[in-house]
């Protein structure tokens, strides 16, 4: 029973980890979409509503599913672990290559 209990907790965080660096990478399309794209201030804002929006629906259905409801202290520990995690290693090489791609191909899109 206790054994299930703590695996339950380990699975918990580790989806919490798993759902930070989800986030982070999602944020980092977004920016990539911001550099391609130019954006009013207004479309800007509208964009980071919609990524909260979707964080938020994400998290709470982790924490329903997972948790029923209750928030543990270590979740959004977790989750900023997770957010960490992608920026300290998969944002650098994600976003650089991506992003350099990106501009390439509008590049040659606006010469055609």
């Amino acid at each position: 029973m206790m054994a299930d209990f703590v695996l339950s907790q380990g699975m918990s965080f580790l989806a919490f980890f798993i759902l930070g660096g989800c986030m982070a990478a999602l944020f980092d399309l977004f920016r990539i979409f911001r550099r391609i794209i130019s954006h009013s201030h207004l479309a800007v804002a509208l964009e980071d509503f919609c990524f909260w929006v979707i964080s938020g629906i994400l998290t709470f259905s982790l924490l329903f599913h997972f948790q029923t409801g209750r928030l543990r202290i270590f979740l959004p520990v977790s989750v900023f672990l997770g957010i960490g995690f992608w920026i300290s290693s998969f944002s650098r090489l994600f976003m650089g290559p991506f992003l350099r791609f990106l501009l390439w191909i509008k590049e040659k899109v606006k010469k055609l």
